[in-house]
């Protein structure tokens, strides 16, 4: 069975949440990604994508300004790479989560899983 592992992107661009939207926006281009791990005292606090700075941008235009913690996802639950993929995929969808974090084994951010699906 397909794991987390064979689908996850990496590396994935990480961020503390004091860094600014910009910098965020600027770390997802570099990697490719929809999205940045954001993190806070060392641990994932959330993750942040590109339609949330997008929706930032609209209502607080000074991306070199605003910290990315304003506006991160602090509830985005993370997922292991030895998690089964398909079960994965279905609590995203059933969540309307289209990215999640992946950790390893003490938490360090390794990863992203990403299902466009998810997010509609």
């Amino acid at each position: 069975m397909r794991t987390v592992a064979d689908a996850m992107t990496t590396p994935a661009p990480v961020v503390e949440r004091s860094a600014t939207v910009q910098d965020a926006s600027a770390e997802m281009l570099d990697a490719g990604t929809q999205a940045a791990i954001v993190m806070d005292g060392g641990r994932v606090c959330g993750v942040a994508t590109a339609a949330d700075v997008t929706a930032a941008l609209a209502e607080a235009p000074d991306a070199a300004r605003t910290p990315i913690g304003a506006i991160v996802q602090r509830t985005a639950p993370t997922v292991h790479p030895e998690d089964l993929l398909a079960e994965v995929h279905l609590q995203m969808r059933a969540d309307g989560r289209a990215v999640v974090p992946v950790v390893g084994a003490e938490d360090q951010p390794i990863g992203l899983l990403e299902d466009p699906e998810a997010g509609i």
